[in-house]
C-alpha cells in the first residue's frame, strides 16, 4: 500500500493522509479481505501520528466508494478504494 500526505488542502487544516492499496480496486466491494485489515491498521497508525503531531481535537476517517455520477462537482471523483484521514480542529 501507499500512504501520502496531501498538505494544506483546506484552509486552517494541516492536510490529510491517503492510504491506498497499490493494486487497483474500484471500491470496497472488490477489496480483498487480506488487505482490509492492514489498510485499517495503517489508518489507525496515521490517526495516532496526526493527533500527536498536530494536537488536534479529533480525527475523522472516511472510505471512498464509487464515483459520484452527477456533475455537481461535489463528491468523489477517484475511481479507487482508499482511506482518507483528516484532522478536526475546534474553531
Amino acid at each position: 500500500m501507499t500512504v501520502f500526505v496531501a498538505s494544506k488542502w483546506w484552509p486552517n487544516n494541516h492536510g490529510h493522509v491517503l492510504v491506498v492499496p497499490n493494486e487497483h480496486y474500484e471500491n470496497l466491494y472488490e477489496l480483498p479481505v487480506h488487505l482490509a485489515g492492514p489498510i485499517h491498521y495503517v489508518t489507525q497508525l496515521v490517526a495516532h501520528a496526526m493527533k500527536e503531531a498536530y494536537g488536534c481535537d479529533g480525527i475523522s476517517t472516511r472510505l471512498h466508494n464509487e464515483r459520484q455520477s452527477d456533475t455537481s462537482g461535489v463528491g468523489e471523483s477517484v475511481g479507487k478504494s482508499l482511506r482518507e484521514t483528516i484532522e478536526r480542529l475546534s474553531r
